[in-house]
């Protein structure tokens, strides 16, 4: 990411505020209101962090450059590598030639590096994470792999464990190929930078949350105090202007990421937390130069969409009836038919303005082949499979997943009549159908 593009004065401070407000604010009454809510981006999607169901979704499989983005992907290689005990955070990480170079550009994000000093994993890591140092993603890319190629290759193995099919990735930063000294990746041009689509970065943000939920504590810090060149302790400043104490904060938001590249545009990778929620959003390519806040303002109203408009409802209550599920005929009892019960409590999300019962169907899958029960019939004894389905859901899920299901249960004990009981029945119900 550019040093000289996340650097604003006063003013421009003063004008993004002014913007946040006059955007935000017609745009969430729109979202409250209508099916037809847009963000200005390139591409963008936003889903449930929990279930993976998609609440938005604009040119989300469109492959786009993905800038600083890239260090998702780095953030799950490097803590896998600590999971796994091959590497730990207070192990040192002695600078190389090529780091410390890239360490100095002033146009990049960095924080300076010393080449031969050694730095702790930790301190890397949260330089990356936290102002999108280049070099120190490059320095532990080549702690871990030996050479950034190397770790490459492992960045791309990740993501085709994730089932991501032939990943463009070309270095560890995001960068532009021509940004960085030395030779490019093999297979790659002097200007090449790594692509995936909204759709694959959300993928990748959700694992990451989901299997290392401590990078958060990390990527909700707003500020980095480092040592600089004069070996005194100076601070940078997170890009992500969404986080507390930034100038456009939003309450709940503790990450992602930013990515910004000539090619790319400004992008910005969110998850916010509201409540038992969470949502991840992705905006690629938003604004530009004459609106280069566009993303966090987008960004903004997307959480405010996917909150509000987005709604988990019960569609089934454990220990309660199911709406259009008939009774169950009963054989051998007096009691003619029994009343089933859901087994378990299913919730999913839907608009705000659909009803459970618009938006819903019911598959209804017998055990019993012949849909009949034959007293004597214990309480919450397994009738039938429910299958639900949202039947006409445009966005699905970001990974397949099934349709959820329970069981359907007796709601009551059901006792078998003796046969002169039975037969007295049949007697009144011939002369009930005589007359």
């Amino acid at each position: 990411m550019n040093q000289k593009k996340r650097n604003c004065s006063f003013i421009n401070l003063f004008l993004s505020l002014v913007l946040f407000f006059s955007l935000t604010i017609p745009a969430l009454a729109d979202s409250q209101t209508s099916e037809d809510f847009s963000v200005e981006a390139k591409a963008a999607l936003a889903l449930d962090f929990e279930t993976g169901k998609i609440f938005y979704e604009k040119n989300s499989e469109t492959e786009l450059e993905i800038a600083s983005l890239t260090k998702l992907i780095s953030f799950y290689v490097i803590q896998t590598k600590i999971k796994n005990g091959e590497l730990a955070w207070e192990d040192p990480v002695v600078i190389s030639k090529n780091a410390a170079t890239l360490s100095t550009l002033p146009e990049l994000s960095n924080i300076p590096l010393v080449e031969g000093k050694s730095y702790s994993v930790k301190e890397l890591f949260d330089a990356a994470v936290i102002v999108s140092a280049n070099a120190a993603t490059v320095a532990l890319a080549e702690k871990i792999a030996g050479t950034e190629f190397a770790f490459v290759d492992l960045m791309k193995a990740q993501l085709i464990d994730w089932g991501i099919e032939d990943p463009f990735i070309v270095n560890a930063s995001g960068l532009n190929n021509e940004d960085l000294p030395g030779e490019v990746y093999p297979g790659s041009t002097k200007t090449s930078e790594n692509k995936l689509t909204a759709k694959e970065i959300a993928l990748v943000a959700r694992n990451l949350i989901r299997d290392f939920p401590e990078t958060l504590a990390v990527s909700s810090q707003a500020s980095l105090i480092y040592e600089n060149s004069e070996q005194e302790e100076s601070i940078m400043y997170t890009t992500n202007l969404l986080l507390p104490g930034m100038p456009l904060a939003k309450p709940g938001v503790d990450g992602l990421k930013t990515g910004t590249t000539d090619l790319a545009g400004r992008s910005l990778v969110a998850t916010m937390k509201q409540e038992d929620r969470r949502v991840i959003t992705v905006l690629l390519n938003a604004g530009d130069e004459n609106n280069p806040d566009a993303r966090y303002t987008e960004t903004s109203r997307l959480l405010d969409y996917s909150f509000e408009y987005w709604e988990k409802k019960e569609v089934t209550k454990e220990g309660e009836s199911v709406p259009t599920i008939n009774p169950v005929p009963v054989q051998k009892s007096l009691t003619t038919e029994v009343p089933l019960i859901a087994q378990d409590s299913i919730e999913l999300f839907l608009p705000r303005d659909e009803t459970v019962e618009s938006a819903v169907t019911y598959t209804v899958d017998f055990l019993n082949t012949e849909k009949s029960l034959t007293a004597p019939i214990a309480a919450n004894h397994e009738v039938a499979t429910l299958a639900i389905t949202y039947k006409d859901d445009p966005l699905g899920y970001l990974e397949p997943v099934a349709d959820p299901t329970t069981l359907l249960l007796t709601s009551k004990m059901i006792e078998q009549a003796s046969f002169l009981q039975l037969t007295w029945q049949k007697i009144q119900q011939f002369f009930t159908n005589i007359f």
